[in-house]
């Protein structure tokens, strides 16, 4: 089933143009003059006024910081999008830096982190800063496994929201993700928990102390 996405003009009372839209297979998100159509495995940039293309990459952009103008997403080739982590410069659409950001359970969450990186839950967290792409890691389970799980369903892509942007993925019907939590961050620290333990880590991706789940 196809759905469309419509500009209206609420003054003329009038569309101002439409796009087939599948809500299972895409996702649109608005940024100033353009809006950001992903849909697979590439993303596209739409002009507001006239839902002309304006550009195109062959990256997942999972998340777009609006006043450095930097896109990131995962590099995609034919089969989906690859462990090939990319800062995208989205005035000439060219490749500011990469890094290798695997995701076996998938990519769980995205979280702003300060105006100059943010952090990644995918097996573990990652600090990415949006200039360079470099950062700390810290690698702990973010899912498990479950082989003997049959989940039958119909859905070509998963679509997991991380922080009012999205990152499509194949579906994993094999993998359970819901064994970590949100991250939390004041300033003392950034805490979040995973299957067994409660964990404290400094801003330098360093553990301060952990505790043992009941």
């Amino acid at each position: 089933n196809t759905e469309f996405f419509i500009v209206y003009d609420l003054e003329k009372k009038e569309e101002k143009w439409v796009k087939d839209f599948d809500l299972r297979l895409s996702h649109l998100d608005q940024y100033g003059n353009y809006f950001l159509f992903v849909e697979n495995h590439k993303s596209t940039s739409l002009n507001s006024e006239t839902g002309k293309k304006l550009w195109s990459v062959k990256s997942v952009i999972i998340y777009v910081d609006s006043l450095k103008n930097i896109g990131l997403g995962f590099k995609s080739n034919s089969s989906g999008a690859t462990n090939n982590f990319q800062g995208i410069g989205l005035t000439t659409q060219s490749i500011l830096w990469q890094r290798e950001l695997r995701k076996k359970y998938g990519l769980i969450a995205l979280y702003p982190l300060d105006s100059s990186a943010v952090i990644i839950v995918s097996e573990g967290l990652h600090q990415v800063r949006f200039t360079d792409g470099s950062g700390w890691d810290y690698n702990t389970i973010t899912g498990e496994r479950d082989v003997a799980e049959e989940i039958a369903t119909l859905a070509v892509v998963t679509v997991v929201s991380v922080m009012s942007h999205t990152y499509i993925g194949p579906p994993r019907p094999d993998v359970i993700s819901d064994v970590f939590s949100e991250v939390w961050r004041d300033s003392t620290g950034i805490y979040f928990a995973s299957k067994e333990l409660l964990t404290c880590l400094d801003f330098n991706g360093k553990a301060k102390w952990t505790a043992t789940l009941p």
